[in-house]
């Protein structure tokens, strides 16, 4: 039989979540309400075979415009949405009602990683750089839906909440579906690589879906998340211990077999009801 929270506390927690959106102690009316997802993304670049060394990693602090988060070039819309560096914005009240995981293909944008880990030739794979060509390998995204841990970071003070895995996107964690790189046709043993009228055939897929690592609806905690503008906030990515990402497995003369990327993007979201105040 499942437990609720007392009445009592629950209406506590209306009450609270009430007064933040209602009331904000440095405005005199926050006037508009609406309801919409936050995220912010960090890459993994570390090559072929490389390592995520153990660490705490964080998410929220670099916004549109700036560089960090394992980017080498300035964010975009694509990696976040979060309005201001490491805090809540000025103008902004949130109760956030989930939090959210993805792990994803990373961006084909080469201007975003190091110069060390890209290839001298795209395309060619080589232990200790990225592979742009394939989405990581199903290996990888579960060594790191089971390996990396969502912290909650208030001023100085990181809590961990869970696992990746704990806190899937509806549905499940995700990496992308299906294999890009191509392979000779003669070499086309497996079913499950077909040829085509050029020669080439589309390697596997792997069904790396949103129902592959723990499929379920995110979760929504029964106490929320209360954020007051200008309160400092962030959350991190946490690696108790180093995690290695596939190397290259068996490869043919032009990398044309390769299934390992050696980077990913870590996705984190969180949905929300927010107050704000209507700027004219």
């Amino acid at each position: 039989m499942s437990m609720g929270l007392p009445e009592e506390l629950k209406k506590s927690i209306s009450d609270q979540e009430g007064d933040l959106l209602r009331q904000g102690q440095r405005f005199k009316s926050f006037n508009k309400i609406r309801q919409r997802e936050f995220y912010s993304t960090f890459l993994f670049a570390p090559g072929m075979g490389g390592i995520i060394p153990a660490g705490s990693y964080d998410l929220f602090k670099v916004i549109k415009g700036g560089t960090g988060q394992g980017y080498s070039a300035p964010l975009s819309e694509r990696e976040t949405n979060w309005p201001q560096a490491n805090r809540v914005a000025d103008n902004h009240n949130l109760v956030m009602k989930s939090f959210h995981c993805d792990i994803k293909r990373a961006t084909s944008d080469v201007t975003v990683y190091p110069p060390a880990v890209l290839p001298a030739v795209p395309g060619t794979a080589v232990n200790g750089f990225v592979d742009l060509f394939v989405p990581p390998h199903a290996a990888d995204v579960k060594a790191i839906a089971t390996g990396m841990i969502l912290g909650v970071t208030y001023l100085t003070n990181t809590v961990p909440i869970g696992y990746l895995s704990d806190f899937p996107s509806v549905g499940g964690v995700v990496g992308l579906n299906m294999a890009t790189r191509q392979i000779a046709a003669a070499a086309a043993a497996d079913p499950a690589e077909s040829s085509t009228a050029a020669g080439a055939g589309q390697r596997p897929f792997y069904p790396i879906t949103r129902n592959a690592c723990n499929p379920a609806f995110e979760r929504r905690p029964k106490v929320p998340t209360l954020l007051q503008h200008g309160e400092v906030f962030s959350m991190t990515l946490i690696v108790p211990t180093p995690i290695q990402l596939l190397g290259i497995g068996q490869t043919g003369a032009n990398g044309e077999s390769n299934d390992a990327s050696g980077c990913v993007e870590v996705r984190v979201g969180m949905w929300a009801t927010e107050s704000f105040i209507e700027r004219a």
